[in-house]
């Protein structure tokens, strides 16, 4: 009965690690409070100066489990985000992408990529517009060698609803491959222009 009323917080306590928390800090308040307080004022109840400090102990994991309900909250809103199917023909190669745009501005998608005469790419793209070029890290597989995963930058410029797919230099420093800054990347003799289509799911 000591420490009965302590207990009726759990109810309110939807974070894990704030309830074992609580289970731990209180038999050691129950065991131990008549020698604390006995140091404090007389004029204050036992009773106020425990809940206050079991809210200031709490105030922490609380923050805590605040932060996992906003965290929950941002994977909702990548859920709506907006999504762009687009599909690129060059001869007898194509290549499919898919965007899904949040509304931070931040993109994720899909590119697969087959070639008729060589291994074919399947892999995700993530990044963001810097006006109206679209700069994404490719992260892919190719057919021919699944097990290994190449991670290379990708360009695409944005005009009259297509993506054009540039061709830039690459340079790679720490095991991260980047356009080298003072290459322009040529979006004129370009291969892969990028149509909208119909977005299958």
């Amino acid at each position: 009965m000591k420490y009965k009323k302590h207990q009726n917080c759990l109810r309110f306590c939807k974070c894990n690690a704030t309830k074992a928390y609580i289970e731990l800090i209180i038999p050691i308040l129950s065991k131990h409070r008549d020698n604390y307080f006995i140091y404090t004022l007389n004029s204050i109840s036992m009773r106020r100066i425990s809940k206050l400090y079991l809210v200031i102990v709490l105030l922490p994991f609380l923050a805590s489990c605040g932060n996992g309900e906003q965290k929950t909250n941002a994977s909702l809103v990548d859920s709506t985000a907006t999504k762009e199917c687009y599909i690129a023909i060059d001869g007898k190669d194509t290549a499919h992408l898919d965007l899904r745009i949040s509304d931070n501005g931040n993109i994720n998608g899909d590119l697969v990529i087959n070639y008729a005469e060589k291994a074919s790419n399947t892999g995700t793209v993530a990044g963001k517009f810097n006006n109206d070029t679209l700069f994404v890290d490719y992260t892919f597989h190719q057919s021919t060698s699944k097990d290994q995963t190449y991670k290379n930058p990708l360009a695409f410029l944005r005009k009259d609803n297509k993506l054009a797919l540039g061709v830039g230099v690459i340079e790679t420093s720490m095991g991260r491959s980047y356009f080298a800054k003072d290459k322009p990347i040529n979006f004129e003799q370009i291969k892969f222009i990028f149509e909208t289509a119909p977005c299958k799911n």
